[in-house]
């Protein structure tokens, strides 16, 4: 649960910093890091498909959601997101090439439809190898 200045003590997490509206039911993980949204899909003439990497990390954080919360009802409502990226090393990255991987992610997972999500917070933050993301799944009231 957060406590009073609004961090997550469970996994050490942080949670949305300001209130944007009160939250009914959050999730907080800790992801692998994201393959960019460049390498994320690969396309075979007119069709896209998830690349090997991007089916990769797909499998990697179904199995770590599934082992952390085990069944999830997923969100009916409204959905804000925060996402903190930790990158591996000190390479140049456009932060919003991240986004989508990690919400195809989170959409099988605990919601239906990326169009649920109201707001997305997504910060970068200092290099700590291996690299990894942290994610806060808030259901808004």
């Amino acid at each position: 649960m957060p406590d009073i200045d609004g961090r997550c003590t469970d996994l050490h997490l942080r949670r949305i910093p300001w209130r944007v509206r009160r939250m009914s039911a959050a999730y907080a993980l800790t992801l692998p890091y994201p393959p960019s949204s460049n390498t994320y899909y690969r396309r075979s003439g007119h069709i896209m498909h998830l690349s090997a990497a991007g089916r990769e990390f797909k499998n990697e954080c179904a199995k770590q959601i599934a082992e952390t919360f085990g069944p999830i009802d997923k969100i009916q409502g409204r959905v804000g997101v925060q996402i903190e990226l930790f990158r591996k090393d000190r390479t140049q990255y456009d932060i919003d090439n991240y986004i989508k991987s990690v919400l195809d992610v989170l959409k099988g997972a605990f919601f239906e439809d990326d169009r649920q999500v109201d707001w997305l917070i997504v910060k970068r933050r200092e290099v700590t190898p291996p690299g990894f993301c942290e994610v806060v799944v808030s259901e808004l009231d």
